[in-house]
């Protein structure tokens, strides 16, 4: 039987433990583990067996394996129908007593795809969909004088509640089946991140800190990637989007729907050496993370704060960086000051690129930009015209959420909601340009600040 190499590739994955101290103060991971050796592996076509029976079985009848893992092994070509089944996995390991008081959790990317978990005989999690990520707390059910076993059961037959939601027949490609992709979420401030603040989909207005995740995400996925014989890489939404079948935006784009970037875009920007990139993924404000991390692909980055050199430093090393291009830089930072922050880039000791954000101060003005992509409007065009709420020096507060209102002078008319709620700071409307060529002059206003205003000539 001939291997089918696309599915070996998919189904590679890693298990982590990770232990977090609960000490007041202190978030830090203290210890990673991998986890993925001694599973034993079972493939039946006995759709009724129960906890109970398999853990019944003599181990003779289990598969020793490790991790990565498929459930099946398909020809090169199938000519009938994939395997789809249930199958069970399961581990035995012991805890350190020294853990006692630590979060211990353990976190898989995805399995497919209705997965049930059991530890020490307990159901914990029941998780639907293979596709994405889920996280099991065992901080409270772990034993550390005696053995722990995790149960897993993986059922990847046919459900049509679960995406893709159709009948194989009816699908251009494959179910996956057992449990792959590389494990992530490797990082230092986990423990307070709820749910939704773990995921990839993240609005540009939901912080700092959900930023930093959703780039962290794409950064880990993206180092993995480049862990196997990919040729290329490729991220499933550039911008977010509407969907029809639900009433919310899907959100995992590296940048917006009106196109303005994410944390995420400057991460992969600086993966190329096309161009200089250096960039603070930071709002600098008193709720802002702990660290600081710049994006660049020069070979060292140094941080100033108000004009005082903090540190000099190289990229950073990690299982999550390995193989990426140009690592992030991160600066741990033991205090928060006001003021700025500047980072400047070198590459072979030469400044290469510079960055520098500011505190932001009270909403003061509008700033007005016409997102033209370097070319000149024409009759018919539709383009996005950015009204930024900024303090007195021109930085913009990036929780604002102030209502703009904009008005037209000239052959083009407004498309949209107007007025338009700022996200982060910045209001977005959609102008279509009329058949008359000419000056075409557009107003911004909000509540008690300074107005802007904003000449384009449509034509020739």
């Amino acid at each position: 039987m001939k291997l089918n190499h696309t599915n070996i590739r998919l189904v590679i994955t890693r298990l982590v433990i990770i232990l977090l101290c609960l000490c007041s103060g202190n978030s830090k991971i203290s210890q990673t583990i991998l986890f993925n050796q001694n599973w034993k592996f079972l493939k039946t076509d006995n759709t009724t067996l129960s906890l109970k029976d398999v853990a019944g079985m003599n181990d003779t009848l289990w598969e020793d394996i490790m991790l990565p893992h498929t459930a099946s092994i398909e020809p090169l070509v199938i000519k009938d129908q994939q395997w789809t089944g249930i199958c069970w996995y399961k581990k035995a390991f012991n805890t350190d007593p020294g853990n006692k008081g630590k979060h211990i959790s353990i976190l898989f990317e995805a399995a497919m795809h209705d997965v049930t978990v059991w530890l020490n005989g307990i159901e914990i999690r029941r998780h639907y969909g293979g596709y994405l990520p889920f996280y099991l707390d065992i901080s409270d059910l772990i034993h550390f004088d005696s053995e722990n076993t995790l149960v897993i059961r993986l059922d990847n037959r046919e459900n049509l509640s679960i995406p893709p939601g159709k009948p194989l027949k009816e699908l251009d490609f494959n179910y996956y089946r057992g449990i792959y992709r590389n494990a992530g979420f490797n990082q230092t401030e986990f423990k307070d991140l709820k749910p939704a603040d773990r995921t990839s989909r993240q609005l540009r207005g939901y912080g700092e800190v959900r930023l930093l995740q959703q780039a962290l995400n794409f950064m880990e996925a993206y180092n993995s990637n480049l862990s196997g014989p990919a040729i290329g890489s490729s991220n499933w939404g550039m911008f977010d989007y509407n969907r029809g079948y639900a009433s919310d935006i899907e959100t995992s784009g590296i940048m917006d729907i009106i196109r303005i970037p994410k944390f995420t875009f400057w991460f992969y920007k600086s993966q190329s050496d096309n161009e200089p990139v250096c960039f603070i993924a930071s709002f600098n404000t008193l709720a802002s993370a702990k660290y600081i991390r710049v994006f660049s692909n020069g070979d060292s980055v140094a941080l100033y704060r108000n004009g005082i050199l903090l540190s000099t430093q190289k990229p950073d090393v990690s299982q999550n960086t390995a193989n990426l291009p140009h690592p992030p830089f991160t600066f741990e930072m033991s205090s928060f000051e006001a003021g700025n922050l500047r980072a400047e880039s070198f590459k072979h000791g030469t400044l290469w690129a510079e960055h520098t954000i500011s505190t932001e101060g009270k909403e003061s003005k509008l700033k007005m930009e016409a997102d033209l992509c370097g070319l000149k409007l024409k009759p018919g065009d539709i383009i996005f015209i950015n009204a930024s709420v900024t303090d007195v020096n021109g930085n913009v507060p990036y929780d604002s959420t102030l209502p703009v209102s904009f008005t037209m002078e000239g052959d083009a008319k407004i498309i949209g909601n107007n007025p338009f709620s700022s996200e982060a700071g910045i209001a977005t409307v959609l102008i279509k340009a009329g058949n008359t060529s000419g000056k075409i002059v557009i107003r911004a206003e909000s509540n008690n600040l300074i107005p802007s205003s904003l000449e384009i000539l449509n034509g020739n």
